[in-house]
């Protein structure tokens, strides 16, 4: 079953990485034979990644049927992940739309993007089940650890 998980998941990584490469040939095709001014070229990519948020981060752990036997944390943990993804794609596109323009709001928008991913990748891999769920028992376990030897006194020489 999980093999089926891994195909079906490759197949939606390949198609969303082709049609991001695709918007930007069709950018870069566009800024250089048709005239294309920056407004246009960045509604291109906004496009694309709604596109590629929607494929992966949507109809990915549908199809895959993520959400069968998950408990309500991660469920939770699947809204945050989606929301915070979301979040950073804006910050991507706020750093595009201001590129040749104003770039302090443009390195605002690669600031959000970057302070978002961390806690984005916390609450994915909760929901896919990589890391324990905060405070449940399976977190809180202490780990075992063996008494350590007392260390030996020096003396010193006077």
């Amino acid at each position: 079953m999980e093999k089926d998980y891994t195909t079906v998941r490759r197949i939606l990584a390949v198609v969303a990485l082709g049609q991001m490469v695709a918007a930007l040939g069709l950018m870069a095709y566009g800024l250089t034979k048709l005239g294309l001014n920056t407004t246009q070229s960045s509604i291109i990519m906004a496009c694309s990644l709604t596109l590629y948020w929607v494929l992966m981060d949507i109809l990915e752990p549908r199809i895959t049927h993520r959400f069968d036997g998950i408990v309500p944390e991660q469920k939770t943990a699947y809204y945050k992940f989606i929301g915070l993804d979301l979040i950073g794609y804006i910050g991507i596109l706020v750093f595009l739309f201001s590129m040749g323009g104003n770039q302090s709001t443009g390195l605002i928008g690669a600031v959000v993007f970057a302070v978002v991913m961390k806690p984005k990748r916390t609450n994915q891999n909760i929901f896919y089940g990589i890391e324990p769920i905060p405070g449940t028992e399976e977190e809180e376990e202490p780990e075992e650890t063996e008494e350590a030897e007392e260390p030996a006194e020096i003396e010193e020489d006077k």
